[in-house]
């Protein structure tokens, strides 16, 4: 099968985590405060409230949101599964939009990402270029539009998820 990235991936595990992430425990669901503003592009949503880490969310469903861009001066950022809008949890399924990439200009400092389990897609062009993206899901996510991750240089993956990881991708 080709690959649609020239790396390998690499076991997630206690040793290969930075000190900066935190586990979270199977099934957790994170919630942020209401919406802080709605823009033409988007809901914006302060996650944790006070941590000055902000996520733009287009395309909000009954129970789902795109993620389009991250605001951030963190050096490490862990997407919650979800977002609370209106009082409702939104699961964060999809990075990106369509043809339209995730945003991280406004992450001067980004130097590793990790999606959340609930991501289903990952849309073309969506990942620009950084040092660490880590995938919590057991379940890989599938790029569209012809989506890779040439950019990114090393790819963290749950353990017992690595051969399923190396298969599809």
């Amino acid at each position: 099968m080709n690959k649609l990235f020239p790396l390998a991936l690499t076991l997630l595990g206690a040793a290969s985590v930075p000190n900066s992430f935190a586990a979270l425990p199977a099934g957790t669901v994170l919630t942020a405060p209401r919406p802080l503003a709605t823009a033409a592009e988007g809901t914006v949503v302060e996650y944790p409230a006070g941590s000055g880490t902000f996520y733009t969310l287009s395309n909000v469903g009954n129970n789902y949101a795109y993620l389009t861009a991250i605001t951030s001066q963190a050096e490490s950022i862990t997407i919650p599964d979800s977002l609370d809008i209106d009082g409702t949890p939104r699961a964060v399924q999809y990075i990106g939009n369509g043809d339209t990439p995730l945003d991280l200009t406004g992450c001067p400092n980004l130097r590793a990402l990790t999606l959340p389990a609930t991501v289903n897609i990952i849309y073309s062009n969506a990942l620009p270029a950084w040092p660490e993206l880590h995938l919590q899901g057991t379940r890989v996510p599938d790029l569209y539009n012809g989506a890779s991750l040439d950019n990114v240089s090393a790819v963290y993956v749950p353990a017992e998820a690595l051969a399923t990881y190396e298969s599809r991708w």
